[in-house]
């Protein structure tokens, strides 16, 4: 047992380094693998929290999951010793490694792009709105092209360069004598430490150049503006900066012939320089998305209508402001600054819209009814606009920014909406400028001849845009229980969700704001909410 404590170095022979050092690597890689595991898990029970789903957890999980292999690949480098092949490390580089920093820099190119779309949503882009139909048979590639946001032409460059890195990494592989004696048709077998250095190499360090030092920095500038609640801007911040160091180390270590470096390389493999930054983007996808899911459990609690009392009159202003009453005026009179700092700030714009899209399809229902008109084209005008909010706001397939309701809800209304769907000419019809609320504002009045008697209606219209039925050439049929009522189930859900979180989160923000008299931000439209006295 002393023996096998005694001290020792990596040096590439078949005997394992199981000292104290040696120990410790594995030690703290299980420690290591546990934390994660377990921070994986918290993730997947807090899937449907807001700071969870808008980073997209199963991106999250996958990039930690891939990262994690590499970090356990390089902290038992040492233990092994010679044990781990040269080949073994020749694929973990080429592969898992380039990969695992290539979903690294999307995750962190998804805020840039969640921030992006949530603004278009708010201004009305048509392809904010929409996600992208990728039927070969309905779209041209160009249009498909022009429909894509930053994070989605990341992933097909992703998927591009991980092919052009698998085929490159075979090549070398199997045709250089170094990783095998017995095959090959360039370079020659060396022993394992020279075998880590090489041209072999260069497209290794390529990637990791790309994805370091261009990815990396192009994700900091284009989201330097963005100061959201979520602390996903400082997570992304702080993941990159830590990342930064480690390709210069490992070069340095690796091809580096200073004795102070060889000396460093006995007992640290020259991957490790890219543990921290792993390591820092691991622990701050897992804590901060938590800690926030935690703190709007929290603002659930404190803000649940079961707490309030329902009986009292409420004299105190600021108590006033957080009541359901305060947000219910505002949604009725002065959305505008609401939406605006849940698109830039907590990136839930998507409840606002809807919240606003169904009032205003309740007006127009109202307004058409208060005229004593009964006409066929007019309630299938209103049921197209209904159709577009489902289309827009609730459906998994069509929203970009879908709501988040509960299934029998959401179940409900795709049964009522289930026999029409938006035809390929509104999604393939360029974008337009539309009003700077919502996207559902600037939109085209009643089909019809009675123009007269519905003048009011224009006041709150909603899109009539290209609704057509699911069966080729059919008339669309509208459902018998269609009624102006179609949304209050799920218009209860969200406000009652954005009662307790977004309203709560942005009254914070306007008190820290007032006291501070300062504006923490430098666009245009954060107005503090005043409720009408």
């Amino acid at each position: 047992m002393v023996s096998s404590l005694t001290p020792r170095v990596l040096n590439w022979t078949s005997k394992p380094n199981f000292d104290g050092l040696g120990i410790f690597y594995i030690v703290f890689l299980s420690l290591y693998t546990l934390l994660i595991v377990a921070g994986l898990l918290a993730i997947f029970l807090k899937r449907q929290t807001v700071a969870i789903r808008i980073r997209g957890w199963k991106l999250t999980s996958l990039c930690i999951a891939f990262n994690h292999i590499y970090a356990a690949v390089v902290l038992c480098i040492y233990p092994e010793n010679g044990a781990f092949k040269c080949g073994g490390e020749f694929w973990v580089m080429g592969i898992i490694f380039p990969l695992g920093m290539a979903l690294f820099q999307a995750a962190n190119m998804r805020l840039h792009a969640y921030s992006t779309r949530q603004r278009f949503l708010v201004h009305g882009n048509p392809g904010a709105i929409m996600n992208v139909d990728w039927s070969f048979k309905r779209r041209q590639l160009t249009v498909r092209w022009k429909k894509l946001d930053a994070l989605q032409r990341t992933y097909l460059a992703i998927f591009l360069a991980f092919i052009i890195q698998v085929v490159v990494t075979t090549i070398l592989y199997f045709g250089s004598y170094k990783f095998h004696a017995s095959y090959g048709f360039f370079s020659r077998h060396v022993a394992p430490w020279p075998c880590r250095r090489g041209l072999e190499w260069i497209p290794t360090a390529f990637w990791q150049a790309i994805w370091t030092f261009f990815a990396g920095p192009f994700v900091l500038f284009m989201t330097r503006n963005i100061h959201d609640t979520h602390y996903w801007a400082l997570q992304t911040r702080l993941a990159i900066a830590m990342s930064l160091i480690g390709t210069p180390m490992w070069l340095i270590f690796v091809y580096s012939d200073s004795t102070a470096v060889a000396n460093v390389n006995k007992y640290l493999a020259p991957g490790f320089w890219f543990i921290p930054g792993l390591m820092t983007f691991q622990f701050t996808s897992i804590i901060l998305p938590l800690w926030d899911a935690h703190t709007e459990g929290l603002l659930y609690k404190r803000f649940s209508l079961d707490n309030q009392s329902t009986g009292s009159i409420i004299e105190d202003q600021t108590e006033k402001q957080r009541s359901m009453g305060a947000l219910e005026e505002a949604l009725e009179k002065n959305v505008e600054p609401l939406l605006l700092w849940a698109a830039r700030r907590e990136f839930t714009a998507e409840n606002i819209v809807f919240l606003k899209a169904v009032r205003d399809f309740k007006r127009k229902w109202r307004a058409v009814a208060n005229t004593g008109v009964n006409h066929d084209d007019i309630r299938l005008e209103l049921f197209e606009d209904a159709a577009y909010i489902y289309f827009a706001c609730v459906d998994h397939n069509t929203a970009a920014f879908n709501i988040n309701v509960e299934s029998k809800i959401y179940d409900r209304l795709k049964s009522i909406f289930g026999g029409v769907r938006v035809s390929d000419r509104a999604l393939d019809s360029p974008t337009s400028e539309h009003s700077d609320v919502c996207p559902f504002d600037d939109l085209k009045p009643f089909a019809t001849d009675m123009s007269n008697k519905l003048a009011v209606v224009d006041t709150y219209a909603l899109p009539t845009t290209e609704i057509e039925s699911t069966m080729a050439g059919g008339r669309i049929q509208i459902p018998q229980d269609f009624n102006i009522h179609v949304f209050d189930e799920a218009f209860r859900s969200i406000k009652y969700l954005v009662f307790t979180n977004t309203w709560q989160r942005y009254l914070n923000h306007s008190e820290t704001s007032s006291m501070t008299s300062a504006h923490a931000d430098a666009e245009p439209g954060y107005v503090t909410y005043q409720p009408n006295k």
